[in-house]
């Protein structure tokens, strides 16, 4: 899911000596012939990068977005295993245990993969029953009815699934499909701001999330970096599929059951 990126993110700022003055400024501002448009491009494939090399911010201005990332490893749950085995399919002993699910879909841009992941809430904690990421094969396209499938296997074993969400309507008839699952579905994208990460992480520091150790949602998690106290994003060569998946189903879990004398919510 693309960024709304503004010029007006990156100020013009001047510094003064007794002997100096230096202007810092985004090279648009440097060279009025080329605008603010012609680097869009460039930093919706790698906003720190581009940040740095045409707004005249440097690589310090990003902190890691958990101050302890090992705190991700540590809150994870090591005792319990994929519900997807070996050969890639549901095993056997993944049923639902009379719980709303929750379900996020964070779709991928051409050839980027697609996270999905699968919660539920049980007392005061949020249970992440289901991490998967769809992987194109190269230069090409996850394909939509291959997450339909994986979809409609969850809803052939029983899982009551209360919310899909997804970023963004990519593709009307993949949305329609879902809707014709008698799935109800919503776009949110976690992108928006920064509510949803601040509800995954509280949920994170107060160890109130079991996950299972799914390698590349671990390592998103901990690689997450906070822009300017406004936005989070994955570092040069990282993503976020899964984990702006699992931002997602926790925000709305939370929201839904935060009413609740039994979940006792801090948000």
């Amino acid at each position: 899911m693309s960024l709304e990126f503004k010029s007006e993110d990156f100020p013009v700022e001047l510094y003064k000596t007794d002997r100096e003055i230096a202007v810092q400024a985004p090279s648009w501002f440097s060279n009025p012939k080329t605008p603010f448009e012609q680097f869009q491009k460039a930093f919706e494939k790698d906003y720190v990068t581009a940040a740095r090399d045409f707004g005249a911010r440097p690589v310090a201005s990003y902190n890691a977005y958990f101050s302890d990332p090992e705190i991700v490893e540590r809150r994870c749950n090591r005792e319990r295993k994929s519900p997807i085995d070996e050969m890639g399919s549901f095993a056997l002993w993944f049923r639902p245990m009379g719980f709303s699910y929750y379900l996020a879909i964070d779709l991928g841009i051409k050839s980027d993969a697609t996270g999905l992941v699968l919660v539920h809430p049980e007392g005061n904690r949020i249970i992440v029953d289901l991490v998967h990421r769809f992987v194109p094969l190269k230069e090409a396209e996850v394909r939509f009815s291959d997450i339909i499938f994986f979809i409609k296997e969850l809803q052939n074993r029983g899982f009551f699934i209360k919310l899909v969400t997804t970023d963004s309507f990519q593709s009307l008839n993949f949305v329609q499909s879902l809707t014709e699952m008698g799935l109800e579905c919503e776009v949110y994208s976690v992108d928006r701001n920064m509510q949803a990460y601040e509800v995954l992480k509280s949920l994170i520091i107060e160890d109130r999330i079991d996950y299972y150790n799914h390698a590349v949602l671990i390592k998103e998690l901990k690689e997450l970096v906070l822009i300017s106290n406004k936005r989070i994003d994955h570092p040069k060569d990282g993503s976020k599929d899964c984990s702006d998946a699992l931002a997602s189903c926790c925000f709305h879990a939370v929201a839904e059951c935060s009413n609740s004398p039994f979940f006792f919510s801090s948000f």
